[in-house]
């Protein structure tokens, strides 16, 4: 289920959602319209406020092992 879906089913709106995460609203409008995907730090921020699970794949993670990704996955990914 999208970012926007999550959203709805726990009755909050896109602008309690920006106040909540401190995530600009054209930024969420974005993520919901699947215009640019958010950042590791970005989706467990919204996930946690939506109370959701982040998923990758098909494997669920918890909190720690977002923390884990985010130190390893920038010092793989980034080339120049």
């Amino acid at each position: 289920m999208g970012i926007k879906k999550n959203r709805e089913a726990v009755g909050i709106s896109i602008y309690r959602l920006e106040k909540l995460t401190v995530i600009s609203r054209m930024q969420l409008s974005n993520y919901e319209e699947i215009k640019i995907e958010p950042s590791v730090k970005n989706s467990e921020t919204i996930c946690n406020v939506l109370k959701v699970t982040f998923t990758i794949g098909n494997t669920a993670l918890l909190t720690n092992e977002i923390k884990d990704i985010k130190k390893t996955s920038y010092k793989k990914t980034r080339r120049f």
